[in-house]
């Protein structure tokens, strides 16, 4: 969990919720191809909710089958994709019935590509993670490897407070959408007041060391969006984020509140944090690591939220 008693700021669904960064206990087989005399490795992972089996990749693909794997049961992949963003992972996995499935809800022990999975459109092997190190700019560049580097959370200056309720509402959503057009890699403990930063020196709870990773955690950004776009200090973590701004209810949710991923209204139990941008959209950042960890997606979680969203502006 993210708490200010753990000092630590920020953390993805997918890596604490669901136990994806935990063993996953995966085993391999071979398949003969229907398609050619080439055997096919068949990877099985543990599924860590139900999934429907889909034509494509992306959650407007036709579901083949509802619940096509079970909570529990082994999904059978045979390869990896990138696709849409989907419950904050871009990943999908292919099974041996030709179906699609999320990533995120398959226990592969990793919030990236799993290492010997094979690309379903190169055939090359995975390799995981997905962020880069050395120099150049982005995620894992040489600014984190510099004396100079900022490592945390970071601090800069406020933002205008002047302007109507939605004015300052879609100048938030605006500097957040801003970062998704950037390169910029999920990293613990990352981003703040002044924008992206180099992760903290502590590993993440799924085991990551992202000091040399530049980017954000869930609420550096939101931290950074707030506080630019609207000079409003939010908090450096989700448990003071949540206990800050005034709570709605689900029923008033509207454009430029904030959701959370916990339990009831206990702050210490906040998970992860996103910006709703209307539409049933939100911006968040997430893993896995790499160029495009902050993005916009689907609303998702359900049964995994707090009590209430949070409203700091209106």
């Amino acid at each position: 969990m993210t708490t200010r008693r753990q000092l630590v700021n920020g953390l993805s669904v997918a890596a604490v919720s669901l136990g994806i960064a935990a063993a996953s206990g995966c085993s391999s087989s071979h398949v003969q191809s229907t398609s050619s005399s080439k055997k096919v490795t068949v990877h099985n992972f543990v599924a860590g909710d139900n999934l429907n089996g889909r034509a494509g990749k992306s959650l407007n693909a036709k579901t083949v089958k509802v619940d096509q794997y079970k909570k529990g049961q082994n999904v059978p992949i045979v390869c990896q994709d990138p696709g849409e963003y989907a419950y904050g992972s871009n990943i999908w996995d292919k099974t041996s019935a030709g179906t699609w499935v999320t990533d995120v809800y398959v226990k592969t022990g990793h919030t990236g590509f799993v290492p010997g999975v094979p690309r379903c459109t190169t055939g090359s092997t995975g390799t995981g993670g997905g962020s880069t190190s050395g120099s150049g700019s982005g995620a894992g560049s040489s600014n984190c490897y510099s004396s100079a580097a900022v490592h945390g959370r970071n601090s800069g200056s406020a933002g205008s407070r002047v302007g109507s309720t939605s004015a300052r509402i879609n100048r938030v959503i605006a500097l957040a959408t801003a970062e998704t057009k950037k390169v910029r890699s999920y990293s613990w403990g990352a981003g703040g007041k002044g924008g992206a930063s180099c992760g903290i020196a502590s590993p993440s709870p799924g085991g990551y060391n992202d000091y040399r990773r530049y980017g954000f955690d869930c609420s550096g950004l939101t931290l950074y969006a707030f506080y630019k776009g609207a000079g409003i200090d939010i908090g450096a973590d989700t448990s003071q984020q949540y206990s800050r701004g005034p709570k709605k209810s689900w029923s008033s949710l509207r454009k430029g509140d904030l959701i959370f991923w916990g339990s009831g209204d206990n702050i210490y139990s906040t998970t992860h944090v996103a910006l709703y941008i209307g539409n049933n959209k939100i911006i968040e950042a997430a893993p896995p690591r790499g160029s495009h960890s902050v993005h916009v997606t689907t609303l998702y979680g359900s049964g995994r939220h707090t009590a209430h969203v949070v409203r700091f502006i209106g």
